[in-house]
Parts: C-alpha cells; structure tokens; sequence
C-alpha cells in the first residue's frame, strides 16, 4: 500500500472482527498519512481469540511535491512589467488571471487595479500538492496640489493614495536644484513641516522599476 504525504485518514478493518491495530500514524481503527514522514512503515492486526494470530503489512508514504514558488510580491503598481512565476519544483502548471502557464509568466498590464489569487497545481507521481499566493494592483494617484497650513488635513501633508513606504522622493525647483529628498512613509510622500516654500515645483518619485514625475504645487496662507 502506497500513500502520499498527507493524504486522509484510512479505516482499518480486519478480516475477522475484533483484535486490534498497531504502528506508526494507527490510532484505533485509523491509520493517519499525514502524521507521519515520508518512509517505509508496518501496520500491524493482532487477534487472541482462538489463540493468537498477528498480520504485519508493509506501508510506504511517499513525500508530497513542494508547490512553493517565488519572485510574486505581495503588491506592485498599476502597468507593471511582466513577472516570471519561479516553482521551487518544475512540472506544474500555474493559473489565475492574467497568467501565461507554457513560460511561467504573470502580465499584470491587462488586468485592472485589484486582488488576485495566482496557483501552482504540481503533480509528481502519484502525489500533488497545491499553492496559491496573493497579489495586488495598486494604482498610484499623486495629490499636486498641498497647502501645509490649510484648514483641509487632506492637503497638510502631501500623499500618494495607494502608495507604500519605500518610495524615494526628490523635489527640485524651477532652476533644478534639490529642495527635497526622503522615503514615503505609508501613503504618505513628504510631511508637512519637510514640504518646501509655496510655489511650483517638479516631483520625482521612484520604486523598484517605477519612476514618476510631474509638477507639485505648494501654497501656503
């Protein structure tokens, strides 16, 4: 008898009632897979009536493919470039919205902004296993417009709706020199008391393989 690492829990029946069970992963009348490791076991069924009577039978648990895979952030942003799917074990098969299974790649470009769910199904042998991860697009809209002493808490501070921390800023005035340069904290791009004199200024925001810029417009009253 071969079973996979895992698998669900077997009945034991004997061919004569009554007597009992015994060996690794047997509990009673059950014999469990997946409370054991991968290897060569032997159940056992003992009868004492009409004298003693014991059957050994050998047991292999076979280990279940690893379905992890790697390089899928947890989140990326809107127009991203293609990501490769890399499977700690090769001979699955990869699913989900915007996958292209033959060459392990996912092309967030054609989907909206949102959550997905990509999954590994990897069969070797007789074993499977699954895995899924999650990921979402966030697309990044850029406040221009920021009054530090305004009466609008919105505008205090100057953000980026669906940011993360780890975005490098620069800001430069008109006559390219650096007023300003910081990592996002959340949403958040600049604080208030870091943001330069008001006037206009250009913005260059970057993060991993994304760049950003534009005119930001600082007014103070």
């Amino acid at each position: 008898s071969t079973f996979c690492q895992g698998d669900s829990t077997v009945i034991l029946k004997g061919q004569t009632p009554g007597g009992s069970f015994f060996g690794q992963g047997v509990s009673g009348t059950t014999f469990s897979p997946a409370a054991i490791a991968p290897g060569q076991y032997t159940i056992g069924h003992t009868l004492s009536q009409c004298g003693a009577d014991t059957v050994r039978k050998s047991v292999r648990i076979l280990p279940k493919p690893d379905a992890q895979f790697t390089d899928l952030p947890d989140s990326i942003y809107f127009g991203s470039p293609n990501i490769s799917l890399v499977p700690v074990e090769t001979g699955g098969v990869f699913s989900g919205d915007g996958v292209i299974s033959f060459n392990m790649q996912w092309v967030p470009s054609i989907l909206d902004t949102g959550d997905y769910t990509i999954t590994y199904d990897l069969k070797k042998g007789t074993c499977t296993n699954t895995s899924s991860q999650k990921v979402r697009i966030n697309k990044l809209d850029i406040y221009n417009l920021v009054i530090p002493n305004g009466d609008f808490v919105k505008n205090k501070d100057w953000i980026a709706k669906g940011g993360i921390s780890g975005i490098k800023v620069i800001i430069v005035n008109r006559w390219g020199q650096e007023v300003y340069k910081g990592t996002s904290q959340g949403e958040v791009l600049c604080n208030a008391g870091d943001l330069p004199d008001a006037g206009e200024y250009f913005f260059h925001l970057s993060y991993a393989k994304f760049k950003w810029t534009g005119i930001l417009t600082v007014i103070r009253k």
